[in-house]
């Protein structure tokens, strides 16, 4: 699948600090978002049941509807009682575009790029907590990523946390990072 012509977004995911480090990069389409967002609850009656699939009779309630009825009270009660989707948002990949292993991504910054082979070349800029800054760019074709270049922008022994990481567009410079 290709990501050039479709709304999407690219989160990364990490593990908890008390465990093995890891973080993924997956890229969502705002098709899949919705399509999750608009289907059905998971439900659980009481805390020994069985989570179980469910729809709201207010519906229009999650979806920032206006109504004319006074069932607002229902309507908080459906907020409470409805809180987790049945299904979840498909990635457009089968596995995440970027794995990694025994690091914590903290940041990402992207960019579309033309080249004289593709029209759009997704590049991505991940913060990492030991202080790098990884560019990944991302392969139009098979969706696999390449690690471009890895930037150390503070020097000395000891890393210093990135606490922003933003690509700056209207001027096209490179990365412009605040610690």
């Amino acid at each position: 699948m290709c990501l050039t012509f479709i709304l999407f977004l690219i989160v990364s995911f990490y593990l908890f600090s008390n465990s093995i480090p890891g973080s993924a990069v997956c890229a969502f389409n705002m098709s899949s978002i919705t399509a999750a967002f608009s289907g059905p609850f998971k439900h659980q009656e009481n805390p020994g049941s069985t989570w179980e699939r469910r729809t709201s009779p207010h519906k229009h309630h999650f979806e920032c509807q206006s109504t004319s009825s006074p069932s607002h009270s229902h309507q908080l009660l459906d907020s409470n009682r409805y809180q987790l989707m049945d299904s979840a948002v498909q990635p457009t990949t089968l596995q995440p575009l970027y794995l990694g292993r025994l690091e914590i991504l903290t940041h990402i910054a992207v960019d579309v790029l033309p080249t004289k082979l593709h029209r759009a070349v997704h590049v991505m800029y991940v913060a990492t907590a030991d202080g790098l800054v990884k560019k990944i760019s991302v392969l139009p074709r098979t969706q696999e990523t390449c690690v471009v270049e890895i930037w150390k922008p503070f020097s000395g022994d000891n890393p210093i946390a990135i606490r922003a990481l933003n690509f700056l567009k209207d001027t096209v410079s490179e990365i412009e990072i605040y610690v």
